[in-house]
């Protein structure tokens, strides 16, 4: 009994694992690429919606899942319908298959709608489309489209990929082909911004999973596997990851999704947002006419990118594969670098990641900078929530390195105070481009945006712009040079795939006249370009243009020579040399980065600098294109000159400085000694037994000694402004305001002073002191000059002012109700030592008159105006404007 209960529990404990056993039989899925139900990954393995999807349905089933190659749609429906191949989820519920196939509950619930070009939308009228040349790819359709196809001219086309080309270069008016594989083509050729699904929905397309009748036990397993796939989200994330529903068209008003990011993203107190990415996406919209609108959103919506449900626009991103798959990525808008932070003195012998190993590394959590540490490995990397907090772990202890954008940390590390604290390791173990990151749907916008953003990367506007938040004022940055050479690239790629496909298709006149014209038009970029075979053969390259080093294909185009022999022969004669290398180096850089796809190099060709960049095409065609970068090398040797020069010249200056600074400070003190001695004379005299008017001179004497000595303080004071004696960090004004309240406490409450703050004062980025100075002698200018019984001066920000005819923006404000200030001393009172009234008439301290010189002196030192409006006897207003720490209100 014993013997046969041992028996019944070990039969009960292998029934689950039996069940997970896959089944002797796999299933086989058929394959062509159809994006995005079936396409090549960027590494070459086979992915799509609908592979993915039967591998999970083969994972949740415990069957194995088989790839078979099928050349063509009606060899896929074959293998389906002979039961060659006996699954395929995402496929409509085609009639062909219905008497061989099962098909399964809905993975996926679409519309078929026309496919048009964007600029000929208008010439359909009445959203109709009748009489026309309509392209299909049989035998994807059914009966309810048969109305459709009899009221048109049908082109059939062997694949949606050609298809989508023949739309595309005017063979057929529209398309008829499933949605999802139109704009997923469409999108991979970057055209997707020059199509439009169009017209009301032809139908509603239902997907489903097709089962071949011989393995239709395995329905019910497959339905139940769909159910927990579509409950625990795995299947709506396919979907979104493979785009397998098109996404809606761009809204009236784009949605830009801004995280708390400084320097790049900055949310301000009042809701509003600014910041470097921030106010470029600003300009850019602007320049490509768009409307946009910011809404704040998490560091998970960051990470998860910009969907329909969420937001359309990421101002900026750091660029990745894994980013360019998820979301449609524009022009680079900035190049920045990724940098080893230490502590000071601790920097020494880590100069990149393999250092580091071992060590606590802090990065951010939603942060280009973290992907890249884990993906090393070996380091001990910790989280932390902001750019804040990561350097405060630095500083404190909690980490022994950061790593993080250089500008960014840099600009973190001033506005901190931490410079004695923190420092960069030099140079940055990474450069990283950034770029807007649109959701799917886009691709309009993404053209539009692609139009203007090589012209305003090289625009002062956006020069302005880097200077101010990251103080980067060269004109003719590595950035803006590879701008300029790419700006032409990114044109010429549409140009070449269409010469591409018209070539291979160039089987009429008509076809071949196509082909002369976009032979003409690549033959006179200015862009020198080569089209290599597989067998590295050169089959195009226009050596007719007009830009210097034409003729670097001259000797071989037409003749379908080999280019690795034509570059050889370039080389062993110097005709074609790099930098620091040898012949047989330059030599192979040149080979082998002709089929790196978008590598680039540089080198100088019969006494002219170029930079040549190269893509993989399809059939193993590489397209390379070479631009002239002469004139820019010149321009950046004219710029480093100028900038060796301009270094010069502020070293001269500076040691000028000193020695005056020197002087300055010797001349001081040797006028003060004689001054204090008089005043010493006075006091000994007035201890004696003197005449009244002996005593009231040597008051007068002791009285003027010590005037004269702080005029000449004052002097010396007036003498050293305008030297940037003290960092410019972001300053608080309320902060100021307080600090000034109380040190002028005990004289405000003599003199029945009141100091009132207005309302909010944005924060300032200058120097804290001279913040301190300009504020201060305003107060007790308006204390000091004032009548009133309730002395009373009011501080705040107005965001316009008008003053005799100036327009004043953004500007401090510093009201008081004195005596006023008649209108014909305007420009008297900024004068050094200047005073408008009579010591006697109002004795309250000890000026000199060179108050408002000083706040003048600090304003203009800082870029900002100062000016006033007053009245006799009903007091004065002055407008200071400062620069503001975020440069928006």
């Amino acid at each position: 009994m014993r013997r046969l209960q041992a028996i019944l529990l070990l039969l009960l404990m292998a029934l689950p694992l039996q069940a997970q056993e896959p089944a002797s039989e796999p299933l086989v899925v058929p394959f062509f690429p159809a994006p995005p139900f079936s396409e090549y990954a960027a590494d070459g393995t086979r992915s799509g919606f609908s592979i993915e999807l039967a591998r999970l349905i083969g994972e949740e089933v415990g069957v194995d899942i088989e790839l078979l190659d099928v050349p063509n749609t009606p060899a896929f429906v074959e293998a389906l319908a002979s039961g060659e191949a006996q699954l395929f989820p995402g496929i409509a519920q085609l009639p062909v298959l219905s008497d061989s196939n099962v098909f399964s509950d809905v993975v996926v619930t679409d519309t078929l709608r026309f496919v048009v070009l964007e600029d000929r939308v208008e010439t359909f009228e009445g959203g109709q489309v009748v009489d026309r040349r309509l392209g299909i790819v049989p035998p994807a359709l059914g009966s309810q489209e048969a109305a459709v196809l009899a009221q048109n001219q049908v082109v059939e086309f062997a694949n949606p990929k050609e298809a989508i080309m023949g739309l595309l270069i005017g063979d057929v008016d529209a398309l008829l082909i499933p949605n999802p594989v139109a704009y997923s083509i469409a999108r991979q050729a970057k055209a997707d911004g020059r199509i439009r699904f169009f017209g009301d929905p032809v139908r509603s397309v239902v997907r489903v999973v097709s089962l071949h009748e011989s393995r239709a036990e395995l329905l019910e397993p497959i339905n139940e596997a769909i159910a927990r796939l579509e409950e625990d989200g795995r299947l709506e994330a396919l979907r979104q990851r493979f785009n397998v529903i098109v996404p809606p068209p761009p809204p009236e008003v784009l949605t830009i999704g801004v995280t708390d990011f400084p320097p790049y993203n900055i949310r301000n107190d009042d809701g509003t947002f600014t910041g470097f990415s921030v106010e470029t996406a600003r300009d850019l919209a602007r320049l490509a006419g768009l409307q946009v609108q910011f809404k704040p959103i998490s560091n998970e919506e960051f990470a998860a990118g910009p969907t329909p449900n969420t937001y359309d626009i990421l101002p900026q991103i750091g660029v990745n594969e894994e980013r360019r798959a998820r979301m449609d990525i524009t022009l680079a808008t900035e190049r920045y670098e990724l940098a080893i932070f230490t502590r000071s003195g601790e920097s020494a012998g880590r100069i990149d990641l393999d250092d580091l190993a071992g060590r606590k590394i802090g990065v951010e959590a939603v942060s280009i900078a973290r992907r890249f540490a884990e993906d090393h490995g070996g380091l001990d990397t910790h989280v932390f929530d902001g750019a804040n907090a990561v350097l405060q772990a630095l500083a404190d202890g909690e980490v022994d390195a950061i790593l993080y954008s250089l500008a960014a940390m840099n600009a973190q590390i001033t506005s901190q105070g931490y410079e004695e604290v923190v420092e960069a390791v030099l140079p940055p173990f990474r450069v990283v481009e950034r770029a807007p990151a649109l959701r799917h749907g886009l691709g309009g916008i993404r053209e539009r945006l692609n139009a203007v953003i090589p012209g305003y990367l090289l625009s002062d506007e956006y020069a302005a712009l880097r200077e101010e938040y990251f103080g980067e004022p060269k004109f003719w940055t590595p950035m803006r040079s590879n701008i300029a050479v790419a700006s032409a690239v990114s044109v010429l790629v549409l140009s070449i795939l269409g010469f591409l496909f018209a070539r291979r298709r160039a089987q009429s006149r008509a076809e071949q006249a196509k082909l002369k014209f976009l032979d003409q038009v690549v033959s006179n970029m200015s862009s020198q370009v080569l089209l290599l075979d597989r067998e590295d053969r050169i089959i195009f390259g226009n050596t007719e243009n007009n830009a210097p080093g034409g003729s670097w294909a001259a000797e071989v185009v037409g003749k379908r020579s080999n280019f690795a022999d034509a570059i050889s022969k370039l080389v062993r004669r110097n005709a074609i040399t790099m930098e620091g290398k040898s012949q047989t180096d330059t030599l192979d850089t040149l080979l082998t980065s002709a089929r790196q796809d978008g590598s680039q190099i540089e080198y100088e060709h019969d006494g002219r600098h170029f930079r040549r960049r190269a893509w993989k095409l399809d059939d193993g065609v590489a397209l390379l294109v070479r631009d002239d970068i002469t004139l820019y090398r010149d321009q950046l040797q004219k710029e480093q000159a100028h900038s060796d020069e301009l270094g010069k010249l502020i070293a001269e200056l500076e040691r000028s400085n000193r020695e005056l600074d020197e002087f300055a400070y010797i001349a001081s003190h040797d006028l003060k000694e004689p001054l204090r001695g008089i005043a010493i004379n006075a006091n000994f005299l007035l201890r004696e037994d003197l005449p009244d008017k002996a005593r009231e001179r040597a008051l007068r004497m002791n009285e003027l000694a010590g005037r004269m000595e702080q005029l000449i303080s004052d002097l010396l004071f007036f003498s050293r402004l305008g030297r940037k004696d003290e960092a410019r960090v972001v300053v608080q004004p309320g902060q100021v305001i307080d600090t000034i309240r109380t040190d002028l406490s005990e004289w405000l409450a003599e003199q029945g002073g009141e100091v009132i703050q207005v309302g909010a004062i944005p924060s300032l980025r200058a120097e804290r002191v001279k913040v301190k100075t300009v504020l201060q002698n305003l107060i007790v200018n308006g204390i000091k000059y004032n009548d009133a019984q309730e002395k009373r001066v009011e501080i705040g920000f107005a965001p316009k002012a008008k003053v005799h005819g100036q327009s004043f923006r953004n500007a401090i404000f510093v009201k008081d109700n004195g005596i006023g200030i008649d209108d014909q001393h305007r420009d008297k009172i900024f004068r050094i030592f200047s005073r408008l009234n009579k010591k006697s008439d109002y004795p309250v301290g000890t000026g000199t008159g060179s108050g408002l010189a000083f706040v003048r002196k600090i304003v203009e030192e800082h870029g900002g105006t100062i000016d006033f409006t007053s009245e006799p006897g009903k007091g004065s207003t002055f407008y200071v404007t400062l620069p503001l720490a975020n440069n928006h209100v």
